[in-house]
Parts: C-alpha cells; structure tokens; sequence
C-alpha cells in the first residue's frame, strides 16, 4: 500500500468521522491521552478490512466506470497477469478506484459503528474517561477519597449525545463497599459494570440537552470541564443518593461501638452459661482486667479504646472458659457458645467491627476480588479491593457478646464512681483524704 492510497482512505474515514475525532481530542485535551479511551471505528481497523478484500469483494464489476466521487479504468490483461485473487492493497493499478469506492467504504464504517452502537437506534460510540483518584468534597468540607473511578460518555457520529454519562468504580477500600458507596452521586456500587448517576439540577444538564440537540464544540469542551467538576462534588442541597458522611455507618452488618448504656442485670446465655455462671468471670475481670478510666467532668469514663478492650475481655474469657473444660466445671462445647450468641465472628477493618454472620458484603469481597468489569486501553479492569487481607473470611475474630462487654464496663464505672463519691464524701467531711487513683 502506497503512501497516497493510505492517505485517500484516511479522506473519507475522516469525512464520517470528523466530529467524533474533534469530540475525542476535547476529551484528551481535558484529561490527558492516556486517560481517555474510545470505541470509535479506527482508521486502522479500516485498513485492516480492507487489506482482506478483493476489488470484485469492495463490488469492482467493470474494467472501467465512474461516479460523483471518482473514476478509474483497469487492464483486463494486466489484471489477469497480475490481479486476479490479489487483495486490495496488493493489487491497486488506479488509485481513482479508491475514491470511486467512497460509498461502500464510508457505509462499511458507519455499519460497523452502527453494530457496535451502545444505542440500538443510532450510530455512536462511547468516551471513557479514568479518574484513578478523586476527592469527593461537600458544602461541609467534608470529604473522601475514591479511586479508580470510570465516566462513560454517549457521543453520536453527528457530534451529538443523547443521555447522560454513567459512572462505575473497580477500586474499593473496604468501608465504602460495606456501606455500598460508589460515588455521591450513584444509587449503590453495579458489579456488573456502569451506572447512569443522578445531576440533580445542576448546569451540566443545561449542557446535555444543548448536545443532545447540536454539534457544537466549543460546547462539548464545556460538558468535559463540568464532568471533570461533577465528579469530584457532592451537593448535599441537591439530596446525594449515598452521602460521604455516612460511609461507615449505614451498614446493616456494622456494630456500633457506642458508649454503652447502664445494663442492670446480666443477660441469660440459653443452653450455655446463665448470668449467674458468668458472674465469677465478671468479678474476675474486674479484679484483674486492668481497665484504663480517666477522669471528666466530675467522675470517670473509660480512658482507652473500647474496641481494644473488647478484644481483651473475649481472651480473658477464652481463657476462663478454657479453664472451665479443663477443670471440668462445664461441659460446654465450643458450637454452644455460638449457637446461644455468647461468642460470636466478627471482622475488623479500618478500626470498625462487622457480625460476620450477617457480613455477606464482606464475604463478597473475596469472591469478587480480580472479577472482570470491563475494557480501557485495551486492558481488562477487574474489581479490586484495597485492604482485602483485613476483611476477609480468614481474618476473623471471636468476641464475646457486646452487651457482656457493655455489662463489665458499666460495673465497673458504677463501682469506681461510688468508690470515688465515698472518698469525695468522706474527705469534705474533714478528714482530708484524698481522692483514690487507679
């Protein structure tokens, strides 16, 4: 293939495509080359169909004939000697033959285009635009980050559009997949690939429905600078599908590690142990649990982390119910623990706990982890999770029951405040002690 017969078939691939290749090189300009893909028909995929084709495959009946785009006229006996079964850029005697076949090439272009159209009723392709990572902020400046996140842009070989982008994510640190954050903007997190996100009332769909009308390019350069804002907002005014805020904790499966409230008796393990078993692991734990206190507000509170402490109190009572199989107190087997709710599985990531019985979005993660999503670049995007190793199936723990734990915690505030009202009592009545110190 010759030079100037590669250049007449870029003409009239260029004469269909002309508005698409303008609308892709916005796209770049905005976010840079290696950041933006595109399903247009390429050129060089033009090339290689028609270096599988005959001249009677591209419908090159007679020796000589013309039409509004070209003309050409071929030896029969040159083509006999050297033509017959070459392919088209193996034998091309007149290059009037390639503007004469303007017709059947442009309409091979807009059929393929129009085959792999993401709409059915119109020739058109897609613009796909990575963010590999973006901080999503609202009108509170609170913010988060997301990564890996893909906006997918309908565009029309007349340099039109004709519905809003749609967004997807392969990249997911734990607590936002639990809590089914995509993104502000999206109902919940697709598997299967894009979601259509909601634009409120904002000015980008002023520009949507200008594009979906014209051609205009100075327009589309507009719609690129506004999906590039769009996605790096959240308008709490215009009413999130999923806020930033809430990452974390909307999970059905989390438990809420709150300041417990009073428990005034100690709940009954049903086919396991009964509150008044567990008393003597109660009184031990907080004889020898060494639990941290500090002082405010004219009495004390715990002073350490709570989930620090459950974790202590489920060893020591490990180790307490141990004690008990061994010295043959009990005969209680570990399944009863779980089936009566005393002990349960938990999983622990990003300094958050969630009931792995319940957990089935963490159990998703290993089986979702590498899943295909689909193409950029030419390279497949799989599903990715960021701290997979601290919410997996195989980095569970065992914690007693929270309200175990709330039980221990509240005694013990309620013994130490009464010990420190004594002495508070006892010192203003004269005798000078002072307050005790743990």
């Amino acid at each position: 293939m010759t030079e100037e017969a590669r250049e007449r078939v870029r003409r009239i691939y260029d004469n269909v495509t002309v508005r698409a290749q303008a609308i892709i090189e916005v796209f770049e300009h905005q976010f840079t080359e290696p950041l933006v893909d595109n399903s247009l028909y390429t050129f060089d995929e033009l090339i290689n169909w028609l270096s599988e084709k005959t001249l009677g495959n591209l419908g090159i009946r007679r020796w000589a004939d013309s039409n509004e785009y070209g003309s050409y006229t071929l030896n029969r006996e040159d083509y006999e000697a050297h033509g017959r079964g070459k392919t088209f850029f193996e034998y091309l005697p007149d290059l009037g033959i390639i503007d004469y076949l303007t017709p059947v090439i442009r309409d091979h272009i807009l059929e393929v285009v129009q085959m792999h159209s993401p709409n059915i009723d119109k020739k058109a392709f897609l613009i796909t635009i990575r963010f590999p990572e973006v901080t999503v902020t609202n009108e509170y400046d609170k913010s988060t980050v997301i990564y890996d996140l893909f906006v997918r842009v309908p565009v029309t070989l007349e340099g039109k559009t004709y519905e809003r982008f749609n967004m997807a994510r392969t990249t997911y640190p734990s607590d936002q997949w639990l809590s089914g954050y995509a993104h502000s903007h999206l109902p919940g997190i697709n598997t299967e690939g894009f979601y259509r996100p909601c634009t409120g009332s904002g000015p980008i769909n002023n520009t949507i429905r200008t594009l979906s009308g014209r051609y205009d390019i100075n327009v589309w350069g507009l719609y690129s600078f506004e999906i590039a804002k769009y996605v790096t907002v959240e308008s709490i005014a215009g009413t999130p599908y999923r806020r930033l805020e809430n990452i974390g904790s909307n999970q059905d499966n989390l438990i809420k590690l709150e300041a417990p409230k009073w428990k005034g008796s100690l709940k009954d393990y049903y086919d396991c142990y009964y509150a008044d078993m567990l008393q003597p692991f109660v009184l031990d734990f907080l004889k020898n649990g060494h639990i941290k206190f500090t002082y405010r507000n004219g009495g004390y509170t715990l002073g350490e982390d709570l989930l620090g402490l459950w974790i202590r109190v489920s060893n020591e009572f490990i180790k307490w119910h141990n004690k008990n199989i061994r010295e043959q107190r009990v005969a209680i087997h570990k399944d009863r623990l779980f089936s009566s709710g005393l002990i349960n599985e938990y999983y622990i990531a990003n300094g958050m706990v969630y009931n792995a019985a319940i957990g089935n979005r963490i159990q998703d993660i290993e089986r979702l982890e590498g899943k295909e999503m689909f193409m950029f670049k030419g390279e497949m995007q799989r599903l990715h999770f960021l701290d997979r190793t601290a919410a997996t199936a195989s980095n569970t723990t065992i914690l007693v029951d929270i309200n175990l734990l709330h039980y221990i915690l509240t005694k013990a505030i309620e013994v130490i405040n009464y010990r420190y009202g004594r002495e508070k009592e006892t010192r203003e009545g004269g005798n000078g002690s002072r307050c005790l110190y743990l």
